[in-house]
Parts: structure tokens; sequence; C-alpha cells
């Protein structure tokens, strides 16, 4: 906490979170198209195509 300006005696809660990712990603690196922020049109194309190919969804909420 010496890298802060708080008062002596300050202090914080600090938690970690622990947890593990098992999932089947598509690589869309090289795909700018994807990322243009004036044209959600191809990024929401080919999340559907993805969706489309899913045995099973995602559950809601």
């Amino acid at each position: 906490m010496r890298g802060t300006d708080e008062a002596p005696g300050w202090t914080s809660q600090f938690r970690e979170v622990i947890g593990a990712i098992d999932a089947d990603l598509d690589d869309a690196s090289g795909r700018a198209d994807l990322r243009d922020p004036d044209d959600y049109g191809p990024s929401q194309i080919f999340g559907a195509e993805r969706r489309a190919r899913m045995t099973h969804p995602p559950p809601l909420g």
C-alpha cells in the first residue's frame, strides 16, 4: 500500500478468483471485420453461425 496516497492504517480487501474454462473456441484472429465498431453485421453473422452448430445451447440466466 506504500504506492498509494492513502492515510496510514488504511486497508482494503483483496480477493482472488480461481476457476477453469473448458470450451471449444473459434480463432477470429485475422478477421478485422468482426471488430468493426461501426458495423456489427459480420460479427453477428459469425456468432449466429457458431450458435447454429452447437449441439447444446448455453443455459439461460
